[in-house]
């Protein structure tokens, strides 16, 4: 991208810049007059190409000082093939349109004097100089009508010399106003040109008049990223009917990302945001106006704020609108947005801007479209699209209870843990297992018994007596035939005895890997999961399954006779489970039951049957042939 803080803007002086343009100059010497016989003593004026370029050269600038006062900055020549001059220089007091009239003023008219031999390479040679007074990388804007062929080929003969090789980046535009008396083949008509040395060219042809200064607001839309705004449906009274009130069009222009902020959370604009402006002709956002209210400018949740300026200052519209805005009052826009509610389609308005005049300054306010932090926070009960959640916010607030820190000065020669570290140690063992919601909890034993195991599966470490109390729990949930409050339609017995050891299994399996301790617990656990069922559960089919102490230490010579529907879990748990406990890997795991598999089911070869320790013995036939006389036994 071409940097922008330095452009260069040169207007064309040579004599054919006199001619008339055919576009007439709107005098009206006795407007709102009731009498219409009047005839207009001044008669039809009209525009030359001098007065064509030096208006679009006023309005390409009065955006840039509106929006990029004091960051971006214009230098404006003038000259022909002999002599070029500098009208407003990168001075700070010469960035302004009072200054550049002033220098046109002093620079004057083109002159008569025709000049046989026509070169722009003097006009081109003097802007690139201008520019690298400041910056080697910048813009050239030339303005100028191309009174012959040979002087378009000149040209671009002179820019793809070594005319620009000490400009990496650089981009001249030349803008051709078409003339009804010579006729230019400007080919290449708003195409760019790269040329070897990095710099670029463009030529724009456009017709005399309002045509100029589109194409020099096209020209500024790309070197300053800009974007257009159309603000629609603003009511305003007219002076004939003043109890009548008509709605209004403004075209503004500003920073593109006060569009690119807005349209970030969004699918997609829909039609009615999207359009042209009459004006300009420019692609442009529609906002509409909502009624003005007395705001807090305070109280903006904005992601950014922009300044803006009118394109048709001089319009009645952007003045009443100016007015407006600089008597300290705020007005909303909105935006229509299409949006996808389940298979349709749906097109709904948003607040989208605010526009707000700060110190003189007027500015586009971008609104978040989501909660402020300075907005009443919401419920934390209150979910998504207003639902009610079922969070355990008293459970919450105990377990906040607990984590308080107090000052404490640190000594360095302890070699425990820091406050902190320890404090982060038991904050992981209290919520390893720890169900978000009430739901996230599927059975609730009664008598506390699952915020008890809590209790212990949260030590670092557990004693005897901490081992002992927790079978005693188990035992007694087993024993006393304790039905679990389940949260679940089915009132089957085996059904909530399932639901509460799945928890169960759960719980334990987070904190397993905490000490041995835990681990010899939650073996017995498990254990007892399995005579629970025995002695709770309807008569199931009986299968044959191994222990889980008899996983663990790898003997498997005795098998116990359990519940296939209660007891048995999905593969994958029971292997996890098998190598937290026994320490193997998974991979250990599964190949030893493959093995074990695979020695059941295959049928071993004959040869197989009949060794001893595991050796065959070959050519037993031949050893076993007796020897003749005299011959000698070779073991």
């Amino acid at each position: 991208m071409i940097d922008n803080k330095y452009t260069v803007v040169v207007v064309d002086n040579h004599f054919y810049m006199r001619e008339n343009t055919n576009v007439s100059v709107d005098i009206d010497m006795v407007a709102k007059s009731k009498n219409s016989n009047i005839a207009n003593p001044v008669g039809s004026v009209y525009r030359s190409f001098w007065i064509t370029a030096i208006e679009a050269i006023l309005e390409f600038q009065r955006v840039c000082f509106d929006i990029f006062f004091g960051s971006k900055f214009i230098s404006l020549l003038s000259g022909d093939t002999n002599n070029v001059c500098v009208v407003t220089d990168w001075s700070i007091e010469d960035q302004s349109n009072a200054a550049i009239s002033k220098g046109l003023i002093e620079l004057g008219p083109p002159k008569k004097q025709q000049i046989v031999d026509i070169s722009f390479k003097n006009i081109v040679d003097a802007a690139l100089k201008q520019l690298h007074l400041k910056s080697k990388c910048g813009r050239v804007i030339f303005l100028t009508s191309i009174p012959s062929q040979n002087v378009l080929i000149d040209l671009k003969n002179y820019l793809t010399s070594d005319a620009l090789s000490e400009f990496n980046k650089v981009f001249i535009d030349i803008v051709h106003i078409k003339s009804q008396n010579i006729a230019v083949n400007a080919e290449l008509n708003n195409c760019e040109n790269t040329l070897s040395s990095g710099a670029s060219y463009a030529i724009h042809v456009t017709d005399p008049g309002s045509f100029v200064c589109r194409t020099l607001l096209r020209i500024a839309l790309e070197h300053f990223d800009l974007a257009c705004t159309v603000v629609k449906g603003i009511p305003m009274k007219e002076e004939q009917q003043a109890n009548i009130s008509n709605n209004y069009d403004v075209e503004l222009l500003h920073e593109k990302a006060a569009h690119t902020q807005i349209l970030a959370p969004y699918r997609g604009v829909s039609e009615e945001a999207a359009c042209t402006a009459k004006t300009s002709g420019l692609p442009a956002l529609s906002l509409s106006w909502l009624s003005p209210k007395q705001l807090d400018n305070d109280n903006f949740s904005c992601l950014g704020t922009y300044r803006l300026s009118p394109i048709d200052v001089n319009s009645r519209h952007s003045m009443c609108l100016t007015n407006f805005l600089l008597n300290g009052r705020s007005v909303t826009l909105e935006i229509f947005q299409s949006g996808k509610s389940g298979s349709k389609l749906s097109k709904k308005t948003s607040q989208a801007h605010v526009m707000s005049c700060h110190g003189g300054e007027i500015y586009l306010h971008v609104l978040s479209q989501h909660r402020s932090p300075v907005d009443t926070l919401q419920a934390i009960s209150e979910g998504v699209g207003g639902a009610v959640t079922d969070y355990r916010i008293v459970d919450f607030m105990k377990l906040v209870s607990e984590f308080k820190l107090e000052p404490f000065e640190l000594q360095t020669d302890i070699e425990d843990l820091s406050p902190q570290e320890s404090h982060f140690d038991l904050i992981d063992r209290k919520t390893r297992y720890w169900p978000i919601t009430s739901r996230g909890s599927l059975v609730k034993i009664p008598n506390g018994f699952l915020e008890k195991l809590s209790t212990f599966l949260s030590k670092a470490v557990l004693s005897d007596a901490d081992c002992a109390a927790v079978q005693k729990m188990v035992n007694s949930v087993t024993s006393d035939n304790i039905l679990p409050a389940t949260k679940t339609a089915s009132n089957k017995k085996d059904e909530q005895y399932r639901q509460m050891w799945t928890e169960l299994e759960e719980a334990l399996k987070n904190h397993a890997d905490l000490s041995p301790q835990h681990r010899t617990l939650v073996t017995h656990i498990l254990d007892s999961r399995i005579r629970s069922t025995d002695n709770n559960g309807p008569p199931p089919k009986k299968k044959q399954l191994v222990s889980t102490t008899e996983m663990m230490s790898g003997d498997i010579t005795e098998t116990h006779t359990v519940s296939a529907g209660e007891c048995s879990r999905p593969s994958m748990n029971f292997i996890d489970d098998l190598a937290t406990l026994s320490g193997e890997s998974l991979y250990e795991v599964w190949k030893r039951r493959r093995n074990q598999e695979r020695e059941r089911v295959r049928v071993k070869f004959e040869g197989e049957s009949r060794t001893v320790d595991g050796k065959f013995e070959l050519y037993t036939s031949s050893l076993k042939v007796e020897p003749t006389i005299g011959a000698t036994v070779v073991s």
